[in-house]
């Protein structure tokens, strides 16, 4: 997607070069005025205002990046009020270490006789661990006329998720996404499907279910598409 905006850029700059070039060399050359210093100030000039016109044209923007797209979807989620998922990092990324906490140093004081014996400040508990996502996808056969192409996803993670909120980005636009399970699942407040506003995005998401998203028990999603297309990227949060 990255590079087709950069492709897009491209070609409208070289298809406006040669539109003003073209341009320019007609007035240079066309017997406007019978000095030929006229002819070339009014080259200038049309150069000059083909320039500007340039910088004040809108050109095409990258496409957000799934951390970005991440991170606009944990802000949805968060007013939803839908509770909290384990986190976890993009797949094959190392997880960062929390930075050490400082505790304020006290200075000892005087305990007056017969008093309680200081109570010891309680333990940090130690960081949660991240999970490992994996894609498995596989083709399958469509009936639809509308979306010629039907690829399977395969999801495993490396821990159980009592609750979940998922991403997967692919590199394609899509026409309907099924995420479930392979067995029957008590799933509660639970949602999913691709994502309106960039249809290159499934979204799934529960408060709770049994059984969980696990190692035992991969998430399965069934993807249609006009175009076929590559499933590769996951992020939970």
């Amino acid at each position: 997607m990255i590079a087709g905006a950069a492709a897009a850029t491209v070609n409208m700059a070289i298809l406006f070069a040669v539109g003003g070039a073209a341009i320019i060399v007609a007035v240079f050359l066309a017997p406007l005025f019978e000095r030929m210093i006229w002819n070339v100030l009014a080259s200038l000039g049309i150069a000059v205002m083909l320039l500007g016109i340039w910088k004040v044209t809108p050109k095409p923007k990258e496409p957000p990046t799934l951390d970005e797209i991440s991170k606009s979807f944990k802000e949805q989620f968060k007013e939803a009020n839908l509770g909290t998922a384990p986190a976890s990092m993009p797949t094959g990324a190392p997880p960062t270490a929390a930075p050490p906490i400082k505790k304020p140093h006290k200075t000892p004081s005087a305990s007056p006789p017969n008093s309680p014996p200081p109570t010891a400040p309680p333990t940090q508990q130690p960081p949660q661990n991240y999970a490992a996502l994996t894609i498995v996808q596989g083709a399958d056969i469509s009936t639809r006329p509308d979306a010629p192409y039907k690829a399977h996803l395969s999801i495993q993670t490396t821990l159980e998720m009592p609750s979940l909120k998922l991403l997967v980005k692919c590199d394609g636009p899509l026409v309907e996404a099924q995420p479930h399970f392979a067995g029957s699942e008590a799933l509660m407040m639970t949602g999913g499907g691709v994502v309106q506003a960039d249809n290159t995005l499934i979204s799934f998401f529960y408060g709770s279910a049994t059984p969980p998203f696990g190692p035992s028990n991969p998430l399965l999603i069934d993807v249609w598409s006009a175009a076929p297309v590559k499933c590769n990227q996951a992020r939970t949060f």
